[in-house]
């Protein structure tokens, strides 16, 4: 396997869908499976993009092993955090009385950076038809499978779509409609942190009939395509390209064309909440507030 591919990139990713993959998740069931595969390392020369003369992509001629963890299927989801500013207090939240009587199986775990409250509002708080909240999840390469099904690192497209020449991945689009099955997540839970005073919030959703999927795609000075969400507004050429939409053709008599692929896009779900099922507010420390090790110090 190369080190580097031939647009850039580098190889992250050395497990085989089919033979490692595959074996590897039917035995991840109670325990985990650690796979170590093994790198010949050889170094090669070969054709980058950006570089007119081949190009070291192998490695450094030493054999390695590429260590790859495979968690168990039946785990219990739980969070933990680490509160740096509070003298490095770990603490594990549990999210039994969340989820309480509901398959975790249902439920979409992530984050949201905002207020909960302030969006969602209170526990108890339901939507009627046509009022719903929406949450807006954009569908990219490397978060594809927590929105859509996946078969071997692909995505599963609806049966109307055959994978001929207008197929791109997850950014494929098929005559202008969205060509994959979305996972019918009942639940989402958001936590707006990464720290013990994070807040956590589970949301109930409609049925997925009622979500929608929309393209949001964002474009480079040169065309390629962009996550067209950038809150930090980092300058448009420093933006990581998701997928190359331009290319430049040249005749027999060299003349330039500029070629843009129509079948590429950015898909953004907007999933729709029907209620706030569950508040669960971070830890808080008051000002009064003392640990144990800092008593030991003050003696």
């Amino acid at each position: 396997m190369k080190r580097i591919r031939e647009n850039g990139g580098f190889v992250d990713a050395p497990d085989d869908g089919r033979t490692d993959l595959k074996p590897a998740r039917d035995k991840a069931q109670t325990a985990p499976v650690l796979m170590f595969i093994h790198e010949n390392g050889r170094k090669q020369k070969g054709v980058v993009e950006g570089y007119s003369k081949p190009v070291e992509v192998g490695w450094q001629g030493a054999p390695f092993y590429w260590p790859v963890l495979v968690t168990p299927a039946n785990l219990d989801k739980t969070l933990f955090a680490l509160d740096v500013k509070e003298k490095n207090k770990a603490v594990t939240i549990s999210l039994d009385d969340l989820l309480q009587d509901i398959d975790r199986e249902d439920v979409f775990f992530g984050t949201y950076s905002g207020d909960l409250l302030g969006h969602f509002g209170p526990e108890g708080t339901v939507y009627e038809d046509g009022e719903w909240k929406r949450e807006t999840r954009r569908i990219k390469k490397t978060t594809a499978s927590r929105y859509i099904f996946m078969t071997n690192g692909e995505p599963d497209t609806i049966e109307e779509f055959e994978k001929d020449d207008r197929y791109r991945g997850v950014y494929s689009r098929n005559e202008g409609e969205f060509p994959f099955i979305l996972k019918p997540w009942k639940y989402m839970l958001l936590r707006n942190g990464r720290n013990t005073t994070s807040d956590i919030m589970l949301l109930e959703l409609t049925d997925p009939e009622e979500w929608e999927v929309v393209e949001r795609p964002g474009y480079n000075s040169k065309g390629d395509l962009v996550d067209s969400y950038n809150p930090y507004d980092i300058p448009e050429d420093k933006l990581p390209v998701l997928a190359y939409v331009t290319d430049t053709q040249v005749d027999k008599n060299l003349n330039k064309t500029t070629y843009r692929d129509p079948h590429l896009t950015l898909w953004q779900v907007e999933y729709k909440i029907k209620s706030v099922k569950g508040f669960k507010p971070g830890f808080r420390v008051s000002d009064d507030w003392t640990f144990a090790d800092d008593e030991e110090d003050e003696d």
